[in-house]
């Protein structure tokens, strides 16, 4: 059975950590953070970030295993007061685990005062913005988001539509005009 539980505690917020690794683990492609630059993301000490910006984190759990993460995140500093956050959006391939997860996220925001949302952001629209839709025959780039291709099957079945598109091209290639045409 599906349980949606707010993160608390030193040991949710390892199976919190452990998500992407449970997902990715035989996935070539996938470049993980490494486990103690994630950490200290969430940790107020050390990720001055946390001043103006709150998560609450929630965990999918099934037979007592995460399933999937999500953060609902506000930011005092974000223009549109009415706008809130989610992030760290990681799920197993099932759309139920996906729009559990995106609910219990809204709800959060919503009872923070929020009545739009935005994401998936890691904590904020100046970190990995967006889902890969295309490109999974190709390694990750720098401060590009990867996730499965099964994740869009997910997506696709919750309230949440694509609004808008993110291009990255990658390689090299000589623009018009330049003089090594």
């Amino acid at each position: 059975m599906l349980e949606i539980v707010k993160v608390s505690g030193q040991g949710q917020w390892q199976r919190f950590f452990e998500v992407p690794w449970r997902i990715y683990a035989q996935d070539p492609l996938w470049t993980p953070f490494p486990r103690d630059s994630e950490r200290q993301m969430f940790n107020p000490q050390a990720n001055p970030l946390l001043r103006h910006v709150h998560p609450e984190c929630f965990l999918a759990m099934e037979d007592k295993k995460p399933v999937g993460r999500i953060a609902a995140i506000t930011d005092d500093l974000l223009a549109d007061e009415r706008m809130g956050l989610f992030g760290c959006f990681e799920s197993v391939n099932r759309s139920e685990v996906a729009r559990e997860l995106l609910k219990a996220a809204c709800q959060s925001l919503v009872e923070r005062g929020k009545s739009l949302v935005q994401g998936p952001a890691t904590l904020n629209t100046s970190q990995q913005v967006g889902l890969l839709v295309e490109g999974f025959d190709r390694p990750p780039q720098v401060m590009m988001p990867y996730n499965p291709p099964t994740i869009q099957n997910c997506w696709k079945k919750t309230v949440f539509p694509s609004c808008w598109t993110y291009i990255l091209i990658s390689g090299c290639r000589n623009l018009p005009g330049n003089a090594a045409n």
